[in-house]
């Protein structure tokens, strides 16, 4: 697999309004999760406002740090922990180290 397959450049001089409207809205609620009491009814909906997909049973913990959580699907049963770091523009790989399951499209 090249690197090429793996990432996607970026180039924050072509984004469109629209797309920069969203990341700010991103951050913002972002922010919100890292600054909002844990374990209440609003920090336990923020998450799914946040990601893609956020499966049941499944949880995270502040502070999160990252990007484009928008292109992240979280499955089921899954427990993020303090201090991620998620940049999900090139993809998200999983396991402790991290390796490259499969690529999705």
């Amino acid at each position: 697999m090249t690197t090429e397959q793996i990432f996607t450049k970026v180039d924050p001089r072509k984004t469109t309004p629209e797309e920069r409207d969203f990341y700010v809205h991103q951050a913002q609620l972002l922010f919100k999760f890292n600054h909002t009491m844990p374990y209440t009814d609003e920090y336990n909906s923020i998450p799914k406002k946040l990601f893609g997909e956020f499966g049941d049973s499944s949880a995270v913990q502040a502070p999160l740090k990252g990007v484009c959580f928008d292109k992240v699907k979280v499955g089921n049963n899954v427990m993020i922990m303090p201090d991620c770091l998620m940049m999900s523009r090139g993809g998200i790989v999983a396991g402790n180290p991290a390796k490259i399951i499969k690529m999705i499209d």
